[in-house]
């Protein structure tokens, strides 16, 4: 079999079986609302890679607390509302065949100072080298 035939053959991680071996991979893209919800227009972004068969979509990192946001457009999955983002999400991506992994981020001392003025937050006490903040620990 040609090499390149194998991207096409079936994926396997554990249980999860992804149709092939192309993946969108996680890559900022922008689009979700201030309050970090996922807009139809970059819903529709993911779920237009899993028509186009890709096997495997991940959106670019959701930020789990405000303070960890990194960019404007940031998808945000820090409140009870992220969990029908998710499985809107994952119903679009699945009905073409594709896997959906949601990949979860913290912006920590590389987020923006223009995002608010609550505490940086990072792996450990520090100073935060771009932009001259304390980090405090998680």
């Amino acid at each position: 079999m040609n090499p390149v035939h194998r991207l096409f053959q079936p994926a396997f991680l554990g249980s999860l079986r992804a149709p092939n071996r192309f993946v969108a991979s996680a890559a900022w893209l922008g689009g979700a609302d201030p309050q970090g919800t996922l807009s139809p227009l970059l819903a529709g972004r993911y779920e237009a890679y899993a028509a186009g068969e890709v096997g495997t979509v991940i959106p670019g990192g959701a930020f789990v607390c405000p303070e960890g946001r990194l960019l404007p457009g940031q998808w945000g999955l820090h409140r009870d509302e992220g969990e029908a983002d998710v499985a809107g999400l994952a119903e679009r991506v699945h009905r073409h065949g594709a896997l959906l992994v949601v990949q979860l981020a913290h912006g920590g001392f590389l987020r923006r100072p223009a995002l608010g003025d609550g505490a940086t937050r990072g792996p450990s006490e520090g100073a935060d080298p771009l932009w001259g903040r304390r980090i405090h620990p998680l």
